[in-house]
């Protein structure tokens, strides 16, 4: 099973992205700096679909997946597949259409105080202002 964290850190419209996957004992830490970013939950999702996007590029979606978000706003909207908002349709489409081409996914909430590393990651592309693959 692979395990993949997500986290976002935003401040004025910037956000940065970490994802953290460990595939058995190999770990595989991205950051993404994102501008023109509207608010933290817009930046959550958009993690989360970086980190499919990655997984998927990579063929580790034929594999079961295990994704791992602070965010209850995403994670309610993978459970259900659908919008709560409508600000969020267009991104549960985009969860929809990547998450189809998984195997077996399984998708849960963890508190900030337990995501500390991704949380880190996250922060550092804010900071610097770029990417960090």
């Amino acid at each position: 099973m692979i395990r993949v964290y997500v986290d976002a850190a935003f401040s004025n419209g910037n956000a940065g992205v970490g994802v953290v996957i460990y595939d058995g004992e190999k770990q595989n830490v991205q950051s993404f700096y994102i501008q023109n970013v509207k608010d933290n939950h817009h930046a959550e999702f958009q993690a989360m679909l970086l980190a499919l996007d990655y997984i998927i590029d990579n063929a580790l979606h034929r594999n079961t997946i295990q994704l791992f978000s602070d965010s209850l706003v995403v994670v309610k909207a993978i459970e259900r597949l659908s919008a709560k908002n409508e600000w969020q349709h267009a991104y549960v489409e985009q969860l929809k259409e990547r998450l189809s081409q998984f195997s077996l996914y399984f998708v849960n909430w963890f508190s900030q105080k337990d995501n500390q590393f991704v949380d880190k990651v996250a922060k550092r592309a804010l900071l610097s202002g770029q990417d960090v693959v």
